[in-house]
């Protein structure tokens, strides 16, 4: 089994294990989608795995508004940021290597949030999704390839 599997597996008990804690019915909705969209991924369909690369962008997206709508800026610049990471990608546009050079500044607000804990309860579970994807980016253009990126 590969770095990148055990990495979506891990992301994969967050997301179990936390889906109870979360108070809000559409981050709970959110946070569901994420473990469906990171399952499906382990099939060797092409058109699954497009399913789960959309679906993940589309969760993102949605979260990036939820964050907005909740004046919750940490999370929505973290969500930003893997929005912009997966827009480029997909899309192939010029300065992706730099977006996902840029993948650091998340994890540095994640830290922030961390220790802001009360501020942030309900968000903390998929920001650290989201973050575990911007790592493996982070990684990626490193050359350690985790594979949890689409």
């Amino acid at each position: 089994m590969s770095i990148g599997r055990i990495q979506i597996l891990i992301t994969i008990c967050i997301g179990v294990v936390s889906l109870p804690k979360v108070e809000s019915k559409f981050l709970k909705l959110i946070l569901l989608g994420f473990i469906l969209s990171f399952l499906s991924s382990f099939f060797e369909n092409s058109l699954v795995n497009k399913f789960s690369m959309l679906s993940f962008g589309l969760l993102v997206l949605a979260y990036s508004i939820y964050a907005i709508y909740n004046k919750k800026v940490l999370t929505m610049l973290i969500s930003i940021f893997a929005l912009a990471s997966f827009i480029f990608k997909i899309q192939h546009w010029p300065y992706g290597s730099e977006i996902r050079a840029s993948m650091l500044i998340p994890f540095i607000i994640f830290l922030v949030i961390l220790f802001n804990l009360n501020k942030y309860k309900d968000h903390i579970y998929i920001t650290s999704i989201i973050v575990a994807y911007e790592v493996s980016e982070l990684l990626n253009l490193f050359g350690f390839n985790p594979s949890l990126s689409f």
